[in-house]
């Protein structure tokens, strides 16, 4: 078609469809603008995202106090033949540098608010699933509450058939049995012969319960912590060594599984330990054990033993743990020095005293010893 006649047919179009035409395109524009803004805003709320993730991993947590002056938990110490029969089964390793810090839901210390707060939901939840671990419907419980002088709830106790079964406040459970379960797999002629060839006796105990106990243990790796041997009877105890480095730290203070037995090889009683851990405080640095070691020759160290150390090469074992005792109003880690002592009895056992030092760096600590 030529010029001329594309300009003709076009002035024989109505005013009205032009009109309409414009409007339609005027709207198209429009939507294009819009689209081209909420594009920017869109990509500044990402990059405002994502500077602050980036900040935010760097950002310090808070400083929390440590329980210093050490106390009121009693003296505590170690007497072994061998404390190497006394095995953690998780290295010390430099590949490690932070740790998380937990607030304590159960903390009843001086600075501990009143009333405390109500646990009482948590606490028949784990009661429920204890009994559901031994087979007993929770429609059957029979449960008896326990309170304190300021009226809080402080504890749960069921009474079955076979067994009788406590939680508390920090949702540990202990399971007596009213009956014990008799194994014969062994039996202990002298308190001392045992304590002198203990793995010997015990590791066939060990692949008993982890047989046996399956469906109580529930670990995906059950790992067996420790073994000892108090007068009369025996204690070994269990954890999850599955997961990455941190989480079994975290399962070998926190979550595990300990069987008391007594000197013929009964079982008597049984407690779950698995705390609630949702009040994370933040992730900390922490100190190498060289650094560890420096400040127990400078005496940063917390004890409630009233020996100091005098030498060096007497530290005989070394473990990171977390302290979670109710008083304290944090979790946090500690690196735990065993020291032998020139304490021998008639049996020739030793006693090992322990030292703490904190393994958090101290820049994070505000009553750092």
């Amino acid at each position: 078609m030529k010029a001329q006649n594309i300009i003709d047919a076009l002035n024989l179009i109505g005013d009205d469809i032009i009109k309409e035409a414009y409007n339609i395109r005027c709207k198209c524009i429009k939507r294009q603008k819009n689209f081209k803004y909420f594009s920017c805003f869109a990509a500044c709320a990402c990059v405002a995202l994502g500077v602050f993730v980036y900040f935010k991993s760097y950002m310090s947590p808070p400083s929390f106090e440590i329980p210093y002056p050490f106390g009121d938990i009693g003296v505590e110490g170690y007497i072994s033949y061998d404390i190497s029969q006394s095995e953690t089964n998780i290295p010390l390793t430099e590949h490690i540098t932070k740790l998380p810090v937990y607030k304590n839901p159960y903390y009843i210390g001086k600075n501990a608010k009143r009333p405390l707060d109500d646990k009482s939901e948590d606490m028949y939840k784990r009661l429920y699933e204890t009994a559901e671990l031994f087979g007993i419907d929770k429609n059957t419980l029979n449960i008896e509450e326990g309170y304190s002088f300021e009226k809080d709830l402080i504890s749960l106790t069921a009474i079955c058939d076979e067994l009788t079964i406590d939680v508390g406040r920090d949702l540990v459970a202990h399971i007596d049995f009213n009956q014990e379960i008799k194994t014969d797999i062994f039996e202990c002629p002298e308190y001392a012969e045992c304590r002198r060839d203990f793995s010997t006796y015990i590791q066939n105990f060990i692949d008993y319960i982890k047989e046996e106990f399956s469906s109580v243990i529930q670990y995906d790796n059950p790992t067996n912590i420790y073994s000892d041997i108090y007068v009369n009877q025996y204690t070994i105890s269990f954890f999850d060594k599955s997961g990455d480095y941190t989480q079994q730290i975290i399962n070998y203070s926190f979550n595990k599984t300990t069987f008391y037995v007594d000197d013929y090889g009964n079982i008597y009683s049984i407690t779950i330990y698995k705390p609630d851990l949702s009040e994370k405080l933040g992730d900390y640095e922490i100190i190498s054990l060289d650094e560890a070691y420096k400040l127990l020759e400078n005496e940063q160290y917390m004890t409630d033993c009233s020996y100091p150390i005098k030498d060096i090469n007497d530290i005989k074992k070394v473990e990171l743990v977390y302290q979670q005792f109710d008083i304290y109003e944090y979790f946090a880690p500690f690196y735990e020095f065993y020291v032998e002592t020139p304490q021998t009895d008639q049996n020739g056992l030793k006693t090992y005293n322990i030292y703490y030092v904190p393994a958090v760096d101290e820049k994070y600590i505000s009553n750092f010893p």
